[in-house]
């Protein structure tokens, strides 16, 4: 009840959604187990999405083929498109775009054109500001990862944080690493503090 669908087949086989607001061509047309207090605006957006509880999803074929995106926040063309995980927050184009068939990855932060990409086998608490960053995380946890590109070698490492422009871990499975700046970074500041 207290539902609003605009867009052909908008919420069209929806059953169970309670104050919910669908807009856009099959925009969350088959959410079927939860849906209440959600919002798909876009077309394709949630299409294929069963549960979609208390989510936003924003963009054409956002969280579109995810099977659960609840409690999800997914803003931008094709983001969380595959990534059928809950408490995930995606924002930009393909931004936890997903690996269709893989298990979910949840609790992630992605922000950027395709931050977290092709996140795959559980990704689990990783955050990634910037634009290509942590591109190919397969398993890995929580990653901290802020700058353009990067991050984007990491795999199956865990608790790293790499900060900078194109910076990487020494490896894309080591864990537990902190890397500030890139390759060109050759002098280290800390104002009052002399090393």
């Amino acid at each position: 009840s207290n539902n609003v669908g605009i867009g052909k087949h908008a919420g069209y086989q929806s059953t169970t959604p309670i104050d919910a607001v669908y807009i856009g061509f099959e925009a969350a047309s088959t959410v079927t187990t939860q849906g209440g207090y959600s919002v798909a605006l876009g077309s394709n957006a949630a299409r294929n999405c069963t549960d979609l509880d208390e989510s936003v999803v924003i963009g054409w074929g956002a969280a579109s083929n995810a099977a659960d995106a609840s409690s999800c926040v997914l803003i931008g063309s094709q983001a969380g498109i595959f990534n059928g995980g809950s408490n995930n927050v995606g924002i930009g184009p393909q931004a936890l775009f997903g690996v269709n068939g893989s298990p979910i990855s949840y609790l992630n932060v992605a922000v950027g054109h395709e931050s977290m990409k092709s996140a795959k086998n559980g990704a689990i608490g990783n955050t990634a500001l910037g634009a290509f960053t942590l591109e190919v995380v397969d398993g890995g946890d929580y990653n901290t990862v802020v700058g353009y590109d990067a991050g984007d070698t990491i795999t199956t490492g865990n608790n790293n944080t790499v900060i900078g422009n194109t910076a990487d871990a020494s490896s894309a499975t080591v864990s537990n690493e902190i890397t500030l700046g890139n390759t060109s970074v050759d002098k280290f500041r800390v104002p009052g503090v002399n090393f």
